[in-house]
C-alpha cells in the first residue's frame, strides 16, 4: 500500500505554475496516494487566478488535473462526502 500524504498548497501552485511536477508524476506511478480537501483545491485556484492571473479555462483544468489524478483520494478524506 502506498503511503498517503496531504500536499500544501504550495506544492500544487508550483507544480503548476513552474513546471514542478515530480510529486505529482509519484502520485501517478501510485507511489504515494494524495488525500485532497475541496478546501485545498479552492486555494489552489485562488492563488493561480489571484497571483498568477490564471483565465477560467486553465482554472478548471488545473481542478479536474487534481480531482484525476491517479492515486488521488478526495473521497476518503475526512474533508470530503
Amino acid at each position: 500500500m502506498a503511503p498517503r500524504v496531504t500536499l500544501d498548497t504550495n506544492i500544487y501552485v508550483s507544480a503548476f505554475q513552474f513546471g514542478g511536477m515530480r510529486l505529482l508524476h509519484m502520485c501517478g506511478r501510485r507511489d504515494i496516494e494524495i488525500a485532497v480537501s475541496p478546501a485545498i483545491i479552492d486555494e489552489v485556484i485562488r492563488v493561480l487566478r489571484d497571483k498568477f492571473h490564471w483565465d477560467g479555462y486553465r482554472l478548471h483544468d488545473a481542478r479536474q488535473q487534481i480531482l484525476g489524478l491517479p492515486g488521488s483520494s478526495p473521497r476518503h478524506t475526512p474533508w470530503t462526502s
